[in-house]
């Protein structure tokens, strides 16, 4: 693979990939006529097959770094674990309206929950919303807006 090293900067610690990147700064490269990630095929170079499922992860937090003493396999879950732990999520903390992706604001989940008690089906409180049946049910349960 010494076409994927020449496009690596191992000036620094983390090395760099020089080449290609996504809006992230993940670095990509061409094989097989297929995009893959610079890290996932430094990964592989270095120790072999990526098992099915799993992620390879950076420790040093450069998505660019291919490094391979950088890189660690996890789960999708040890990867948002790790970015919640050092801090890289969107809106640590920010609940309901405040956050980011709201589709809803305080006053429409006071007025859903006032139809699910009075009677109305939460199919149709969805389609009133324009939102699914599932989310009207975590609402109405209290694992979605739990806080208000």
């Amino acid at each position: 693979m010494l076409r994927f090293w020449m496009k690596v900067d191992k000036s620094g610690d983390c090395w760099n990939w020089t080449a290609s990147k996504s809006r992230g700064g993940y670095g990509r490269i061409m094989i097989d006529n297929a995009v893959s990630l610079a890290h996932r095929v430094s990964w592989s170079i270095s120790n072999g097959p990526i098992p099915v499922e799993m992620c390879v992860l950076h420790r040093c937090d450069n998505p660019s770094c291919v490094n391979p003493e950088h890189l660690f396999l996890g789960t999708q879950k040890d990867n948002i674990a790790d970015m919640v732990e050092k801090g890289r999520n969107k809106s640590p903390g920010v609940k309901g309206q405040s956050h980011h992706s709201a589709k809803l604001n305080n006053a429409g989940v006071h007025k859903i929950r006032e139809r699910l008690a009075a009677g109305i089906t939460q199919r149709a409180v969805a389609k009133e919303f324009k939102m699914s049946p599932g989310a009207i049910n975590r609402i109405s349960r209290g694992f979605a807006w739990a806080h208000i």
